[in-house]
């Protein structure tokens, strides 16, 4: 899925132009904090989930709020035809159920496109709080394994350092589990190459704890 400039819409500006924009497209006005998604339906009108009114049609105008609009594009393999697509958004009007984890206007218009509903914004707001509590658990459990590394090298050292290696196996599963979510979600590839890079980073530390380890023995 790619993003292409469209327009930009200001406040007070009446004339609108529509150059290149066709029913069934996918498009998105980007807000100061998050970027509001829909489907262009055809003569100046835009379906849309909105918060307070579920489902709704109304105009560009009104969708862009003054601010820029991007086409987003998709795959021509993974998309329903155009016409298909209006009919789909204009199939759920009336519904209001919205939900921003769940059931926002991204998931919405993805849907109408793919038949996947799905949001990145969701996606990317979701994995940056897994991350940091991963690297908080796998900090935790790096610092407790190297206190018990070092209690293990002035000791006899065998229960040490088996609740040492337990310590780093704990932190190492929290970095599994975030790996299951990567390898299991739609996000920015960006993104997903600097968890990637956290991750790897835990990883050399714990081999060279481990190597630590087996230098001592």
């Amino acid at each position: 899925m790619t993003v292409t400039t469209l327009l930009d819409f200001f406040k007070g500006n009446d004339s609108v132009g529509l150059e290149g924009l066709k029913p069934g497209m996918h498009i998105a006005a980007h807000r100061p904090l998050y970027t509001h998604h829909g489907i262009y339906v055809g003569n100046g009108q835009v379906i849309s989930y909105l918060l307070e009114t579920g489902v709704t049609k109304y105009s560009l105008e009104e969708f862009a709020e003054g601010d820029r609009v991007t086409i987003i594009e998709h795959s021509a393999e993974q998309s329903f035809p155009p016409e298909q697509i209006v009919a789909r958004a204009e199939g759920r009007r009336g519904e209001n159920n919205y939900s921003l984890p769940f059931n926002n206007c991204e998931h919405f218009a993805n849907w109408c496109v793919t038949g996947n509903a799905h949001s990145e914004q969701v996606q990317e707001i979701a994995l940056t709080a897994i991350l940091g509590a991963t690297a908080l658990a796998a900090l935790k459990q790096y610092r407790t394994a190297a206190k018990l590394q070092t209690t293990a090298s002035t000791t006899t050292g065998a229960a040490g350092t088996a609740a040492g290696v337990a310590g780093l196996a704990a932190g190492m599963a929290v970095i599994a589990g975030t790996q299951y979510v990567l390898n299991h979600t739609e996000i920015g590839h960006s993104i997903k190459d600097t968890v990637n890079e956290a991750i790897d980073t835990v990883h050399d530390n714990v081999r060279t704890f481990v190597n630590d380890l087996r230098n001592q023995q």
